[in-house]
């Protein structure tokens, strides 16, 4: 019983692998048992362990969960492709949340369509896209804005610039 696009496969490539049964916080702790000082994330040079990226997640779970977020709750992430997403989303699954990841091209109009949609009450968003989450927030009703720069991700002397 093969299916028409295994004839496209590489040699050796398996038609079927098996899921471990894990979760991605699970993934992410498992991952730092084995190497906590391997390069987890590298952003335009700077490097964050999977120790230093786990204590971040860990940290910034407890935020959230002071903050409110429950499980089965949605959180919006207003970044583009930067640490702060990744420790964002790995923070909401570990605590059973919903991450809900908008795209940072959208208008102040779509934003606040995707956020009533979604359900979510709160919202990380990079500081440069927070004119946009201002104007989307007067047609929905977010409890709690946490809003980041990337001159923390940055290594130096892009973050001084």
């Amino acid at each position: 019983m093969s299916s028409p696009w295994a004839r496209q496969y590489d040699p050796g490539v398996p038609l079927e692998v098996a899921v471990p049964p894990a979760t991605v916080p699970g993934l992410l702790i498992e991952a730092t048992a084995r190497a906590p000082e391997a390069s987890a994330l590298v952003f335009f040079g700077k490097i964050t362990t999977y120790g230093r990226l786990l204590d971040q997640v860990q940290r910034l779970a407890r935020a959230f969960e002071d903050l409110g977020l429950r499980p089965g709750e949605r959180l919006a992430v207003l970044l583009p492709n930067c640490p702060q997403l990744a420790a964002a989303y790995h923070a909401v699954l570990s605590l059973g949340g919903v991450a809900v990841l908008l795209n940072p091209l959208l208008s102040p109009t779509e934003i606040a369509y995707q956020l009533k949609d979604s359900g979510s009450r709160m919202l990380v968003v990079l500081d440069h896209l927070l004119p946009h989450v201002e104007e989307a927030a007067q047609e929905v009703d977010l409890e709690h804005i946490v809003v980041t720069g990337l001159s923390e991700a940055l290594p130096w002397p892009l973050s001084w610039l």
